[in-house]
């Protein structure tokens, strides 16, 4: 089956809900709708006066417009704010280009779909002002199944996004190790990362050692692994191609109990089933209750889908109800935690109709 290209679908989906125009803002929707990519040295939450206002995705019916500081779309309109708008300033002044791009692209009126939660209030308020006859709604789900396909060129990007996954995870075994502390494993996972990527990766990492594995998800510390505890890595690093891996491994320093054996073949168990679930047209709750059946109660989801953002819907929890389509990309992330000690694992599976496809390969086994 042929998956169409991502502002295809965008648009499909915009149509059949009524829906005349998008607006955008998040990093990982906007390369969605555009393949601008948020270069990796200004992707940190900090109010940065370089950046001068988000970058957005003004998505119509013929056309696509990409409004930013340095906006370098793989696809439509680039449209840069202008020396006018620099500074954190915030008056309809500072969106002119916005107003400049929807009328250069034809907006006259009609439902705009709106990403509420990442687009500023004043751009909102600058299309108001300018434009009349315009229904501002909240973009919402609306997007969710568009963005959960991929075609055959996102899925090459996803691969080399996973083939650093699987490098930085492959990193992380051979660093595990007594007296080796949760920085010196993120150390050697971003420098596996970024030799990999053959440039500035994004390294969202959740490092822990000992009893810290418990917890499940915090960033690395300075605590020490010794012999006989758990590590865990928990690794969604961001491709210099904009496109997002996840993964988690607990690896044994030294052998592992047999409690903790136990709890990870049933962990290996749920995976398997799950990833037999995933075939196109299963609902996300099934995938849950498949993976529970055969691996035991979780306290978490147990996956999710991924692309140009880390964590993307739909989520594999109870009672979704959401279909996963075919070539949709899904993490499965079994993970148990008890005793003083956590373990979790986590690979990505394509969807097809024979089941879940393995996009990582690194090594699970405790």
């Amino acid at each position: 089956m042929s998956i169409p290209d991502p502002l295809t679908r965008a648009r499909d989906a915009a149509r059949k809900a009524g829906i005349d125009w998008i607006v955008a803002a998040s990093p990982g929707l906007v390369a969605f709708l555009t393949g601008h990519v948020m270069p990796p040295h200004l992707a940190f939450p900090s109010r940065d006066g370089r950046l001068e206002k988000p970058t957005l995705a003004l998505v119509g019916p013929e056309e696509v417009a990409t409004i930013g500081a340095r906006p370098e779309p793989e696809r439509g309109l680039a449209r840069p704010y202008g020396e006018g708008a620099r500074g954190t300033f915030e008056d309809a002044a500072a969106f002119a280009a916005v107003v400049a791009a929807a009328r250069e692209l034809g907006l006259k009126g009609g439902r705009v779909a709106v990403e509420m939660a990442w687009v500023p209030a004043g751009v909102i308020a600058a299309l108001e002002a300018a434009i009349a006859g315009l229904e501002i709604t909240p973009l919402g789900s609306l997007l969710t199944r568009a963005k959960a396909q991929k075609s055959a060129g996102e899925l090459a990007g996803m691969r080399e996004a996973l083939a650093v996954t699987d490098a930085g995870q492959v990193a992380f075994r051979k660093a595990v190790g007594p007296g080796a502390s949760e920085l010196d494993l993120y150390a050697e996972v971003v420098r596996a990362i970024n030799e990999r990527a053959g440039g500035m990766a994004l390294a969202l990492s959740e490092i822990q050692v000992g009893a810290r594995t418990e917890v499940g998800m915090t960033a690395p510390t300075a605590l020490r692994l010794q012999a006989g505890q758990l590590a865990m890595c928990d690794l969604a690093p961001r491709h210099p191609n904009g496109w997002w891996g996840d993964s988690c491994s607990t690896i044994a320093c030294a052998e592992p109990s047999e409690q903790q054996r136990r709890i990870w073949s049933e962990l290996r168990d749920g995976m398997e089933a799950g990833r037999n679930a995933l075939r196109p047209g299963v609902r996300a709750g099934a995938v849950y209750d498949a993976v529970v059946k055969a691996g035991g109660d979780l306290t978490h989801h147990a996956g999710h889908s991924i692309g140009r953002d880390h964590f993307e819907e739909p989520a594999i929890k109870p009672g979704i109800q959401d279909e996963i389509p075919e070539d949709a990309v899904i993490v499965l992330e079994p993970g148990r935690y008890q005793d003083g000690f956590g373990i979790r694992i986590e690979w990505a599976f394509r969807v097809t109709p024979d089941g879940g496809e393995p996009m990582t390969h690194f090594p699970l086994e405790l």
